[in-house]
């Protein structure tokens, strides 16, 4: 499932429908298409977006969506640390989809290793590149 990184993968446990997302979606914002090199290179924001539609497909199988990162503050009511509903596959969904169109553009993201813009959205949000 190409996203955060081109080798990014998903577990649906499907009797209890827990989706175990890693770094794809998060209580906060991932870091996405900020690596192009050889170490971890990041999916496009296209190729992520497909795999967000791909979720979305077997959303109606996924009872609790798990990430790999998780913080506290911040956090909508019902979202804990390290929990997350199904519905935030079509947060991301949506406001992917509205940063490809050029409909949303993100604030200036300065970090020590690497830059972008940043949107956050009302579960998460996304670092990505400008170019």
């Amino acid at each position: 499932m190409p996203s955060h990184t081109k080798g990014s993968i998903v577990f649906l446990e499907k009797q209890r429908g827990w989706l175990f997302t890693g770094d794809i979606m998060l209580t906060w914002e991932v870091w996405g298409q900020l690596s192009d090199g050889d170490f971890a290179p990041s999916a496009s924001l296209s190729v992520y977006y497909e795999s967000l539609m791909e979720l979305q497909k077997r959303k109606s199988e996924i009872s609790c969506i798990f990430p790999a990162h998780g913080k506290k503050e911040g956090n909508p009511e019902g979202c804990t640390e390290y929990t997350l509903p199904p519905s935030v596959i079509d947060i991301y969904c949506k406001n992917i989809a509205r940063i490809l169109k050029g409909e949303v553009e993100g604030e200036l993201y300065v970090h020590p290793t690497r830059g972008g813009k940043l949107v956050r959205f009302e579960i998460g949000g996304i670092v990505y590149n400008v170019k």
